[in-house]
Parts: C-alpha cells; sequence; structure tokens
C-alpha cells in the first residue's frame, strides 16, 4: 500500500484533507457607548446653537450683548471640534460627528452674519431717514440722494461681511 501512496500524491493530498483538525474559535461583542456622546457632544452643541439663535430676540442697540454671544458661542463650538478630534482616533476621512459639528459651527456663524447685515443696514435706514427730514426741512427734495444713500450703505454692508470672512 505503500508503494501505491507514493506513486499517487493525489491520493495523499485527500488523505490530508478528511483528517479531522481542532480549531479554537473566538467571538468578540463590541458595543458603543452611545451616552456618552450624546450627553457630552450632541445635547451641548444643540444648546449651544439654540443659545446663539437667542440673540435675535435681542434688540438691534444692544451690539455688546449680540456680538459677545455670538463670538461665546463660536468659540465654544470651535473647541468641542478640537476636544472631539483630540479623543478620536486620527483617520484621513471625515466622521459624522465631525460634519455634524461643522453645521452647527455654520448656523452659529450665521447668526453673527445676520447680526452684521442687520445693524448695517440699520445704520443706513437711519441715515437715510436723517437726510429725508434734513431734506424736508429745507423743502429741497432730490431724489437721486436717497439712490446715493442706498449705494452707499450696499457697498458698505458687501465691504463689512467680506471683512467678517
Amino acid at each position: 500500500m505503500a508503494s501505491i501512496l507514493t506513486n499517487f500524491p493525489a491520493i495523499i493530498y485527500f488523505l490530508y484533507l478528511v483528517e479531522n483538525f481542532s480549531k479554537a474559535t473566538t467571538s468578540f461583542v463590541f458595543r458603543r457607548r452611545r451616552q456618552y456622546f450624546v450627553f457630552r457632544i450632541y445635547i451641548p452643541s444643540i444648546l449651544i446653537v439654540m443659545v446663539s439663535w437667542s440673540t435675535f430676540w435681542i434688540s438691534q442697540a444692544a451690539v455688546p450683548a449680540r456680538a459677545g454671544i455670538c463670538i461665546t458661542t463660536i468659540l465654544t463650538l470651535i473647541t468641542m471640534l478640537g476636544v472631539v478630534n483630540n479623543n478620536m482616533p486620527k483617520v484621513s476621512y471625515i466622521k459624522a460627528i465631525d460634519l455634524y459639528l461643522l453645521v452647527s459651527f455654520i448656523f452659529v456663524f450665521a447668526s453673527l452674519v445676520e447680526y452684521i447685515i442687520v445693524l448695517n443696514f440699520n445704520d443706513c435706514y437711519i441715515r437715510k431717514k436723517k437726510k429725508e427730514k434734513q431734506n424736508t426741512d429745507r423743502d429741497e427734495s432730490d431724489p437721486s440722494q436717497n439712490n446715493v444713500c442706498m449705494s452707499f450703505c450696499s457697498r458698505r454692508t458687501a465691504i463689512s461681511l467680506f471683512k467678517g470672512l
């Protein structure tokens, strides 16, 4: 029989495949702790965005209050994004939490831009009303002067927006 097996290596190979081998199996169960992210990142960032939206109900004349709240919320979200990235593994792609915090930052920054626009248009509106009052006092009403004020205010608003970026 030994001579038959040496003449046919395919049979030897087949014999090895049929034999039983012992094996060890292991299974790992990983669970993500969602509560940590919900209570440490998601809920605070939602509250920060809501605080930045509260500036819409503050008077336009309260410049320090509105600007302070907007800048504080922006800096808080930037800090939160940095802390999250330091505690996460370094990967080459954008994580969902990074995208979430980026959208939150855009909402907060949009409230600051809105305040800048409102402040500039309010300033232009006040100057326009003063100029109209002066014109009615003198009984000289020149409609071209009102257009000059609006074009000046539009340019000033655009320049302020670009300086803010």
